[in-house]
């Protein structure tokens, strides 16, 4: 699991004397069970409520790698990567 808050120009705020506010946070999850890969990103805005459900903020972890620019995960070789990151089967994470 990778938690975190985005910090890239344009996506924070600063708050008077406060440190930077990230604008979104975000958490990629890589799950291995019975030796099958799965993986899922979830990115949020950070605000005093949100509307829908967990499923809803989804995402493969592909797309918050393109959001964040940050490479999640690049210790897994690359074709299991490659497969891993492009897609998210919501049921396997019980959504």
């Amino acid at each position: 699991m990778v938690k975190g808050g985005t910090i890239a120009e344009g996506q924070y705020t600063t708050k008077g004397t406060c440190p930077t506010v990230p604008r979104y946070y975000f958490m990629a999850l890589l799950r291995l069970k019975d030796r099958s890969y799965s993986g899922i990103a979830f990115c949020f805005e950070h605000k005093s409520s949100h509307s829908g459900s967990v499923s809803s903020y989804a995402m493969t972890i592909d797309e918050l790698e393109e959001f964040t620019g940050i490479d999640f995960f690049c210790n897994l070789n690359d074709r299991l990567e490659n497969a891993v990151e492009s897609t998210i089967s919501k049921d396997v994470w019980g959504l």
